[in-house]
């Protein structure tokens, strides 16, 4: 089994002080692996249904190539419709990406 180097975060280390609410809310910590230097890049989520239409996936892998155009990470889940068709358009534009993952990093098989 490979080993991932992984670092932990917490959201305040990322983005600075927090306010009570968001603190809240905010998970007490965040992995990071591969590639963390992405993470103080400028970034936009593009999110939406696993079982997307083909209108959604368009605008989605539109949405991503433009990002990458203006130099921006495009940040989305690692699952199938919108998020895959993010990635996968931001990448083929020469654009970087960061996955998100709802569970651990040791969750992974």
């Amino acid at each position: 089994m490979n080993r991932i180097r992984a670092r932990a975060f917490t959201v305040e280390d990322l983005i600075g002080p927090l306010s009570e609410a968001e603190r809240l809310n905010a998970p007490p910590t965040i992995i990071a692996a591969r590639d963390v230097g992405l993470l103080a890049k400028p970034c936009v989520a593009v999110v939406g249904k696993r079982e997307a239409s083909p209108l959604a996936l368009r605008r989605a892998q539109f949405l991503a190539k433009r990002l990458v155009k203006l130099g921006i990470v495009v940040v989305s889940g690692l699952c199938q419709g919108v998020a895959q068709a993010a990635h996968t358009a931001a990448i083929s534009a020469g654009g970087r990406t960061i996955g998100v993952l709802a569970t651990g990093l040791n969750e992974l098989s």
